[in-house]
């Protein structure tokens, strides 16, 4: 009996101290969880802040491509006059130059 009596005894003491580690494992679990929440809100703070900053990117890009597609329609249609005037010079002679140049 007394030998039952000591294992009793010797496994309370372990309870005693397996609770004691229970109770401090809880509070580094619970600091853990508030560092986690912590970093939790603020990586959705980051979250927000870097989906506004797509939108206006995405606003500023649609505007630039907006501009970009207006100055190609505009070269595009410049592109035969050009063409044009190229052909215009293209035919001039030396001499029709030189013809040109002497008038007052």
């Amino acid at each position: 009996m007394r030998e039952t009596t000591d294992k009793v005894e010797i496994l309370k003491t372990k309870l005693v101290l397996t609770m004691e580690n229970v109770k401090v494992e809880e509070e580094e679990t619970e600091k853990l969880i508030v560092i986690v929440n912590r970093e939790a809100e603020e990586a959705e703070r980051e979250q927000a802040i870097a989906q506004t900053q797509e939108e206006e990117t995405n606003i500023v890009a649609a505007a630039a491509q907006k501009k970009m597609d207006e100055a190609t329609k505009q070269l595009e249609a410049a592109i035969p006059a050009m063409e044009a005037a190229e052909d215009a010079v293209n035919c001039l002679s030396v001499k029709a130059i030189q013809e040109f140049s002497s008038f007052n």
